[in-house]
C-alpha cells in the first residue's frame, strides 16, 4: 500500500471507530444532521436526544476532535454546533475506505 493509501486507511479506521463507540454517538450525529443550524449546550443536546448530559460529555468531544462539531464559549457556557463541511468530507472518506474493501 502506497504512504497517502496507508494514512486514508487508518484514518477511515480511526474515524469508524469513534463513530462506533457509542449510540450516543450517533444520536448526537443524527439530532444535528436534522437540526444543522442549532447550536446548543451540552445539556439541551443531552435532552434533546433523551440522554442525562453527564454521559454524553466525552461523546461530544470526540465529535469535536473529528471537526464534526465545532465549540463557541459564551461565558462559562460551551455550545456545539455542526460543520456541515467536516460531516460531508467524513463521509466520503468511510464511503471509499467501504468501497476500497468491495
Amino acid at each position: 500500500m502506497y504512504d497517502a493509501e496507508m494514512r486514508d486507511y487508518r484514518l477511515a479506521k480511526d474515524i469508524l471507530n469513534v463513530l462506533l463507540s457509542s449510540m450516543a454517538i450517533a444520536e448526537i450525529v443524527e439530532f444535528f444532521r436534522k437540526n444543522p443550524n442549532v447550536v446548543e449546550s451540552q445539556e439541551t443536546i443531552a435532552s434533546r436526544i433523551g440522554r442525562k448530559d453527564e454521559l454524553i460529555e466525552k461523546d461530544l468531544n470526540k465529535l469535536v476532535l473529528l471537526g464534526i462539531l465545532r465549540t463557541r464559549k459564551i461565558g462559562k457556557q460551551t455550545y456545539f454546533a455542526f460543520d456541515e463541511k467536516k460531516d460531508e468530507e467524513i463521509r466520503g472518506v468511510i464511503k471509499d475506505y467501504i468501497e476500497s474493501k468491495f
